[in-house]
């Protein structure tokens, strides 16, 4: 299994989140489980001290670019 960031890196977890392998490098560990640097970033926005309104919005931007992210691993996985 390989780093969904650093293709040809050895995985050495999982996000816990959303189940993409993670190297060593990208692996950040929180309470005792590993996210990747996108679902990290959602956590601490979903639970920072902005106001519900703003944390809604950029958690909105950040799935939506999470998705594109997605999008364009699976179109590089079809052309292959």
């Amino acid at each position: 299994m390989q780093c969904y960031q650093h293709p040809g890196w050895d995985a050495m977890t999982r996000c816990t989140s959303c189940k993409e392998p993670l190297c060593y490098q990208c692996a950040v560990r929180r309470d005792g489980y590993f996210l990747c640097s996108w679902c990290f970033a959602l956590e601490k926005i979903s639970h920072g001290a902005e106001g519900n309104h703003i944390n809604k919005e950029r958690k909105e931007d950040m799935l939506e670019g999470r998705q594109n992210i997605f999008k364009r691993k699976l179109l590089r996985m079809l052309q292959v």
